[in-house]
């Protein structure tokens, strides 16, 4: 009796961003598991061509086991199919000799932290909201200042809730002398992962942009939509420079992270509206 064969189906895995990266090792790790779920990849098949890239060293650096060199990053470059801004961003950080000192240091105190996602924050899209209400002037946990605060974004019981589980899962910590403090002041989400939590927090995101569109003053907003038509190979190296853009802004609050003035989000969307795929 003939066997019916089973095609095995794999989850395809999102595409790492490079700034979130504390080594190269690291990286091309997960970015060749990425290219391992979305097609046929051979590391011996791809680099046999290549000077500098041989099947081991490969091996070698995805493991830790060597440095990569500035020398061999344009031969990985063809190898992983870098774009632009990450053979820019490894290189520069390799010519700073950044990423290596990092992979130096053994003591754990001293190693790269990457920055950990932590996406049950948006167990309820206020969450994220309500946190970053700490630092401003007037921050009270009374329900009644933060729907204040909050000009009524949503109810004072989903309030109450979203304080209890701030301070329940650490995002918010008490001081010694009672002061409530952020344990972080920038969180992400893990990026482009498919979770319906994710798309109800970015759904609300652009309802609060629509309605402050209405609501506020040119001069305390700010709208920009630029359209372009993109041939498909160049929708990576647009992407990018949306994370490049993120992680100037994750540098901008670890930089900044105790403004008292307003809170102000941020939008980022790319979105077709046109052509053969839409």
């Amino acid at each position: 009796m003939k066997k019916e064969s089973v095609e095995k189906t794999t989850t395809p895995r999102a595409r790492p961003v490079v700034y979130d990266y504390g080594s190269p090792h690291d990286f091309f790790h997960d970015l060749l598991a990425h290219y391992k779920t979305v097609s046929r990849f051979s590391v011996r098949q791809r680099s046999c061509t290549l000077k500098k890239c041989s099947p081991a060293l490969v091996s070698q650096v995805i493991a830790g086991k060597r440095r990569l060199t500035r020398d061999q990053l344009p031969s990985f470059a063809k190898l992983f199919k870098l774009n632009n801004f990450e053979f820019d961003f490894i290189d520069k950080n390799l010519r700073s000799d950044l990423w290596v000192k990092k992979e130096s240091s053994h003591s754990s105190e001293n190693k790269p932290k990457m920055r950990e996602p932590k996406n049950h924050i948006l167990n309820s899209w206020l969450n994220v909201y309500v946190k970053d209400l700490v630092n401003l002037i007037g921050f009270s946990t009374e329900t009644k200042v933060l729907h204040k605060m909050l000009l009524g974004l949503a109810s004072p019981r989903k309030i109450e809730q979203s304080v209890s589980f701030l301070l329940k899962e650490g995002f918010w910590r008490k001081t010694a002398s009672g002061k409530i403090i952020p344990e972080d002041p920038a969180l992400i989400s893990t990026n482009e992962i498919h979770n319906d939590k994710i798309r109800l927090f970015h759904k609300q995101a652009l309802k609060i942009a629509l309605r402050g569109l209405d609501a506020l003053p040119v001069n305390r907003r700010k709208a920009s939509t630029v359209l372009m038509s993109i041939n498909k190979e160049k929708l990576p190296e647009l992407r990018s420079l949306i994370d490049a853009f993120q992680a100037q802004l994750l540098k901008f609050i670890d930089d900044h992270p105790t403004g008292s003035d307003e809170l102000v989000q941020v939008t980022i969307n790319l979105t077709p509206v046109g052509g053969k795929n839409a």
